[in-house]
């Protein structure tokens, strides 16, 4: 029975569509009538009840005449219905909600509007819009699955994973660590913080036979006196590292020969005070290290071999960061006016 009865209105519901789409408004209406439901409860408390509207303000909306005070319940739930039901009406936003049928007796009652005011060209626009699909409306009414199934699996089995050894659990810094950085073909991790210090350390891997090998160790230790570090980088594919911060000058660190050497100011841009943001090139045999100035918009472009002055760029406003593409032919930076170069 409950079979045959959903039968029933699914074809009463196509059939109204038809009538919809054929222009026969009164069929229409008479087949929409023979399939709406019964509602599924009734508060029979609902007529004893009384709603005064004239004391909450929320309600006054609802009211006919200005004199209107208090009326029943079963008067106060249909003044709802019928309030909220010309709101969805008037908004475009609540049409994901309504089915097609009510769609299209929503667009053929404009449609007639539009007609008896002789506007025929907002009629036609309107009865395109009815027959148009809406297929995200579709979609957000459906439980259909909108993502490819995957037919790989994940094969069955064990991740494993080790919690190695602090780098520096040694020997700390004694400040925040401001920067590192990783040696292009050696386990070497370079540190640095506003203590002046930094730290080569030589880590060790999972491969490491006991738990005393397995611990990193400091290969190299530099105090800097005159610069706090604020970054810090390998150039010349490993065999220098380079030290920044927020002086005029900089150090750069020979790894083979243990030699540090102070650079002095940048030629042309003596008034730059801060070189804390330095980047170099990520490229293998990368030629080409930057510095973002904040303040003057300047981005100074650095031979990695003769750590001098190669040509600068300029920013509208100031540049707070700056960054190399892999292979080294771009070259992007980012500046307070919200505007990528």
């Amino acid at each position: 029975m409950l079979t045959f009865t959903e039968n029933k209105n699914k074809r009463s519901l196509k059939a109204e569509d038809k009538a919809l789409k054929t222009g026969n408004q009164e069929q229409a209406a008479q087949l929409g009538d023979a399939t709406k439901r019964k509602p599924a409860w009734v508060d029979k408390h609902a007529q004893k009840l009384k709603v005064g509207i004239d004391d909450v303000s929320r309600l006054r909306k609802l009211k006919k005449t200005e004199d209107e005070k208090v009326i029943e319940g079963k008067e106060y739930s249909d003044r709802l219905k019928e309030f909220y039901q010309k709101m969805q009406s008037e908004h475009s936003m609540f049409d994901w909600a309504r089915s097609s049928t009510e769609r299209g007796r929503t667009a053929s009652t404009a449609m007639e509007s539009a007609i008896d005011a002789q506007d025929q060209n907002k009629a036609k626009q309107l009865g395109d819009d009815s027959d148009s699909d809406d297929p995200i409306g579709s979609l957000l009414k459906s439980n259909t699955a909108i993502f490819c199934e995957k037919q790989e699996l994940l094969q069955s089995g064990t991740i494993k994973n080790q919690r190695l050894k602090n780098a520096l659990a040694t020997s700390q810094h004694q400040s925040v660590v401001t920067s590192m950085a990783w040696h292009p073909s050696e386990n070497l991790l370079l540190t640095s913080g506003l203590d002046r210090k930094a730290k080569l350390v030589s880590v060790k891997g999972h491969s490491a036979a006991t738990e005393e090998s397995s611990r990193s160790q400091i290969v190299q230790q530099l105090f800097i006196e005159d610069l706090p570090i604020y970054s810090c980088n390998f150039i010349r594919g490993g065999r220098e590292a380079i030290f920044s911060g927020n002086r005029r000058h900089f150090y750069s660190y020979d790894l083979g020969a243990n030699r540090l050497q102070k650079q002095g100011g940048i030629l042309g841009h003596h008034d730059e005070s801060n070189l804390s943001k330095m980047v170099v090139s990520p490229k293998r045999n990368g030629k080409m290290m930057a510095i973002a100035c904040a303040e003057s918009g300047y981005i100074l472009m650095l031979g990695q071999d003769s750590k001098k002055l190669l040509f600068d760029l300029k920013m509208n406003g100031s540049c707070t960061s700056v960054a190399f593409d892999p292979e080294e032919k771009y070259l992007y930076s980012v500046g307070d006016e919200a505007e990528i170069y």
